[in-house]
């Protein structure tokens, strides 16, 4: 069983889910839509074997300090009762706390004593290895096993009302267009990428913000950076799944800004999607674009004169585009769903 049901908005659980299945694995998902008080319901699921954990700060980080912590010893509660009746439990760390950082301290230290309760931790990428020991003062020998993320090659497309696919939408009327797509939400410091936009001089550049901004506030702010400059076009809400082939078609270089994720699902789905980008230089970020940076450019997260000089390098480079692109998507090809889920499903088995 997958905890939290995070499907709604991101594929990944699906897809996992549908390789597993090949694997053999019959894989479910709480019935309780009460998603904070299910987990107590656990131990008595019939035929359980395995409970699989995912983002893990979802059960430990409440509205205050008080319901944080009330909520953290519960859940240790819950994976003790779940550990003592023979349900093995592995958890993929995703995050090693969540991205507002409220209570960090009760949640690193929440976190882990949930990394000494699981049988199996799994990472996505070789350094997270030892990042996440790190981060939880775990022992060296404690095992983590790495299951490489798939990619998201194929797995949306463009269809009109017929179903058939749609033809491209009109790009915004720019001869390079700049895209952030994904979550609107502060870590990811939207703010330095339209301040370092504005310094790129010309009428040729466009910069194309797109995504669900569950903080209102925080949506203003930038609202509020970017009036004033044309070029920039701000679509806060909600995007369906038929939707995002289309907006990265309108796109020539997808800008992942900075995060303190350990794995940045937005710059597979960049690659995946045949675009080059300009990266935040996270160790994930490294991994996947390898040292040869054929798809793309690095900035030093946190640094908007950095991240400047990165958009201009790109502007520089836009005869090359296509080449960087058709490198991204071809790295993607070896990171696929069914060897992801036969390292999973080791995990559970062993």
């Amino acid at each position: 069983m997958f905890v939290p049901d995070w499907r709604a908005g991101n594929p990944y659980q699906e897809l996992l889910a549908a390789a597993l299945r090949q694997q053999g694995c019959r894989v479910t998902f709480p019935k309780d839509r009460r998603w904070k008080h299910h987990i107590f319901r656990m131990p008595f699921t019939p035929d359980l074997d395995v409970l699989h954990l995912h983002w893990q700060h979802a059960y430990l980080v409440g509205e205050s300090l008080a319901r944080s912590v009330s909520s953290s010893l519960g859940f240790i509660v819950a994976l003790s009762i779940l550990r003592l009746r023979g349900i093995r439990l592995v958890w993929t760390v995703h995050n090693l706390v969540s991205h507002e950082r409220r209570f960090r301290r009760l949640e690193r230290m929440a976190s882990g004593m949930v990394a000494r309760l699981v049988h199996r931790i799994l990472v996505h990428y070789p350094e997270a290895e030892l990042i996440v020991k790190d981060e939880y003062r775990l022992s060296p020998s404690c095992e983590v096993m790495v299951a490489p993320h798939g990619s998201f090659v194929d797995v949306y497309a463009s269809r009109g009302e017929d179903g058939a696919l749609a033809p491209q939408q009109a790009r915004p009327l720019r001869e390079l267009v700049f895209l952030a797509f994904g979550q609107v939400r502060p870590y990811k410091r939207l703010e330095d990428l339209i301040e370092a936009f504005k310094g790129l001089e010309g009428e040729a550049f466009g910069l194309v913000i797109r995504g669900d901004a569950p903080d209102r506030g925080y949506a203003q702010m930038l609202q509020t950076l970017a009036d004033g400059d044309e070029r920039i076009v701000l679509h806060f809400g909600f995007v369906e799944d038929d939707l995002v082939a289309e907006i990265y078609e309108k796109a020539d270089i997808v800008v992942v800004p900075q995060t303190d994720a350990l794995t940045s699902g937005s710059l597979i789905l960049a690659m995946s999607m045949s675009k080059p980008v300009v990266a935040a230089a996270t160790p994930h970020a490294r991994f996947l674009l390898s040292e040869a940076l054929e798809g793309g450019v690095l900035y030093q997260p946190g640094s908007q004169m950095d991240l400047h000089r990165a958009l201009s390098e790109m502007v520089r480079r836009r005869s090359e585009l296509v080449q960087m692109g058709l490198a991204n998507e071809s790295r993607m090809d070896g990171f696929t769903w069914a060897h992801m889920a036969g390292i999973v499903a080791e995990a559970y088995r062993n």
